[in-house]
């Protein structure tokens, strides 16, 4: 099947496509949608012509049709089956593998410092072992619990990273999807506004609905998207929002954040690596060189770095009590008040 004509709709076509497909269930078009639509961006921003870009998707379209007419083989077979009790012992064990803590967290006889050090442990493990599964359940739970308190943001707690390599993700897909629900709830938590490009995201999105980790994972996390698709068009995750977030942040948010904290390593004539020192290296030494000289700011050392580092993030027009609040979430405290903030930021520059 091909488009009719360069200006029929996305939509229009999918209809078409799910026209000669009846057997297909009411999901798949907002599947489709999101897929080509996604893969449409993708190729008009590689600078595609349009006859290309009409065949890739196309093509793509006919492989997720395939993929999806026999998924829905599977489900008709599993319904004809009487054997049911091999059938739920695989569906109870896909739910262990999935499931998220029921929220709100009780917080009663739990401090923030004791949860930053099961955050450090656990991270820890991770390094030593690369083995997510053991860890995700506590992980899950303490990334929650940290979120309802407030105080620290998820991107710079000591937590499982993402390996550079995209080779190895696939290894760790839980690991990835597990990171974007822990944003959007912290969001949640904090009462920050998305705007989100569909209406069934907007109700699923909306802070007085309570948040449901699973719904959230299954529309959002699990969804095959480009990073800079969710951030810059799905849910529409600003500037501000995404210094905050561990995974959804844009590629350029992301590449920022390596700069400054931990520099980049690049192949200089195909043969070594040319390393760029993390921009934060400098200002750790004029700090402790200052730090050296004037005994009263011992102990602010962390403040001052993330006071600089939020300058950086949110840019030359933030306000002080923003820098305030994003220095504070680094620190895992809470935000200076404006005129301590004012006499601060004036040291750092």
């Amino acid at each position: 099947m091909q488009l009719d004509q360069h200006t029929e709709t996305w939509h229009s076509y999918i209809n078409r496509i799910l026209a000669a497909e009846p057997s297909l269930d009411g999901d798949a078009f907002d599947y489709l949608t999101v897929e080509l639509f996604g893969e449409s961006l993708e190729l008009e921003e590689a600078g595609c012509d349009h006859p290309t870009l009409h065949r890739k998707v196309i093509q793509l379209a006919d492989s997720l049709i395939s993929e999806l007419r026999e998924k829905s083989k599977q489900l008709a077979n599993a319904a004809d089956q009487h054997e049911v009790d091999s059938t739920d012992s695989v569906t109870v064990s896909k739910a262990v593998e999935t499931s998220y803590p029921v929220l709100p967290l009780s917080l009663e006889g739990v401090t923030h410092e004791s949860l930053v050090e099961r955050s450090i442990r656990l991270a820890s493990q991770f390094r030593r072992d690369r083995d997510y599964k053991a860890i995700r359940t506590e992980f899950l739970h303490v990334s929650m619990a940290l979120n309802q308190f407030g105080m620290q943001a998820p991107v710079f707690r000591d937590q499982p990273k993402m390996p550079y390599k995209k080779a190895e993700w696939q290894r760790y897909t839980h690991l990835l999807n597990d990171q974007i629900v822990i944003d959007l709830h912290w969001l949640h938590c904090r009462g920050e506004r998305l705007l989100p490009r569909w209406p069934e995201l907007k109700s699923l999105l909306q802070h007085a609905d309570g948040f449901d980790c699973d719904a959230i994972a299954e529309q959002i996390a699990e969804r095959g998207w480009t990073c800079d698709f969710r951030v810059n068009e799905l849910i529409t995750v600003c500037p501000r929002q995404q210094t905050q977030l561990m995974q959804l942040r844009s590629k350029d948010m992301k590449e920022h954040f390596r700069l400054l904290l931990e520099g980049k390593s690049e192949l200089e004539d195909g043969k070594r690596a040319r390393r760029t020192k993390a921009e934060v290296s400098a200002v750790r030494m004029a700090i402790a060189t200052w730090v050296d000289g004037n005994h009263r700011v011992r102990g602010q050392e962390e403040m001052y770095e993330s006071i600089w580092l939020a300058m950086r993030l949110l840019g030359s027009k933030a306000k002080p009590e923003e820098i305030a609040i994003l220095a504070a979430y680094r620190c895992g405290v809470k935000p200076l008040n404006r005129k301590t903030m004012v006499g601060k930021i004036k040291k750092v520059s």
